[in-house]
């Protein structure tokens, strides 16, 4: 029986991807899966514990600001226990992986076609690895492993499998030979809507995620009114329990993470951080997004949205204030043809029957 080690960051949605391929490997190939992730993880692994073996790397403070040195010896460990067959990292590897010294086996990597060098743009891992250049090189020959010439290079493997739609993979060129454009991938939370949630109407859907910051109520406010919503939906990981208030004209119901499968059929627009699972998940359910990014990833999957004509990208509300009435109407009209004709939650089978090519036979 194979052994397949995940190692995941410590965001929800890097887990909740690595989560969905897990099981849809289950599905085609009796394996052993032991996940990996740091202890700093900013929701609560718990509930995923009676389903997977999960392994949390505890990071002592003083390697917070750069853990990848610290991550490499314990993953050293970890390897040498379970001797894996096949390696599937789902992370920022300029932050986690820089100095890991891998086993001798298949290793595949789970991320988005726009931050590697398909795209070619200035991301945070980019400017990470230039910021710790000298000591990535240092650690790397310490560990007598080659040197790399960008961070593009941690974006590399025996297969990099992309979590996005075809229809928004860079298409600069042909895939290089290892590249699988594989589809959108994106976790549900489970649980039930309160009644009073469960009785708003025509949305603006706040969906956050771990990395996005607090939008505040009158950044909220504005964005109803110009998307017409009659009342206001916030969820972010931070939160607990179901609230809700006025706002100006608005009802504002808070709450914690919650299915946003159930809240998008309400929704007339969603307003993200720029995950792509939250995107993808609003654009697939047909509805426009405003993307309120919180660092440069987030905001190049924004435009690159905005490019396809189905989001508007903003970072204040003075420049929501500036979007032109008419131009929001367009956004709405395209994300409702264009989401469901090209983007569907069908990317962790796909991913996972690549993943099966690497096993051993």
């Amino acid at each position: 029986m194979p052994t397949i080690s995940f190692i995941s960051g410590p965001a929800l949605g890097h887990f909740g991807r690595i989560a969905l391929v897990a099981r849809s490997l289950r599905d085609l190939v009796d394996c052993t899966i032991e996940i990996v992730i740091p202890a700093t993880a900013k929701f609560d692994i718990a509930r995923f514990d009676d389903e997977f073996s999960i392994r949390r790397v505890p990071i002592a403070e003083r390697d917070l600001d750069y853990p990848a040195p610290a991550f490499a010896e314990a993953l050293d460990a970890v390897f040498e226990e379970i001797r894996p067959d096949l390696v599937v990292h789902d992370c920022c590897p300029v932050r986690w992986l820089a100095t890991t010294r891998f086993p001798d086996c298949p290793r595949a990597i789970v991320t988005n076609g726009f931050l590697t060098r398909l795209a070619a743009r200035e991301t945070v891992q980019t400017r990470l690895f230039r910021r710790r250049a000298r000591l990535i090189r240092r650690e790397r020959a310490r560990r007598g492993l080659p040197r790399l010439a960008s961070g593009f290079d941690l974006y590399e493997a025996d297969r990099v499998l992309l979590a996005d739609p075809a229809w928004l993979v860079p298409d600069t060129g042909p895939l290089p030979e290892t590249y699988r454009a594989c589809g959108a991938v994106w976790w549900e939370a489970g649980g039930e809507l309160g009644e009073a949630m469960a009785g708003a109407q025509d949305t603006l859907l706040c969906s956050m995620g771990s990395t996005g910051k607090l939008v505040d109520d009158r950044f909220c406010a504005l964005a109803a009114e110009r998307f017409a919503c009659e009342d206001i939906v916030r969820v972010h990981s931070k939160g607990e329990g179901e609230t809700v208030r006025r706002v100006g004209d608005h009802r504002l119901f808070e709450s914690g993470i919650l299915p946003l499968g159930r809240l998008l059929p309400q929704a007339r627009a969603v307003m993200t951080q720029g995950g792509a699972g939250s995107s993808y998940q609003a654009l697939a359910a047909g509805k426009p997004l405003m993307v309120v990014p919180s660092h440069p990833n987030q905001r190049i999957l924004g435009e690159l949205l905005e490019q396809r004509g189905v989001a508007i990208t903003v970072e204040s509300r003075r420049s929501l204030a500036r979007v032109p009435a008419d131009r929001i109407a367009r956004i709405a009209a395209r994300a409702a043809e264009a989401g469901p004709a090209h983007i569907a939650n069908d990317g962790a089978p796909s991913i996972a029957r690549h993943l099966v090519e690497l096993l051993p036979h």
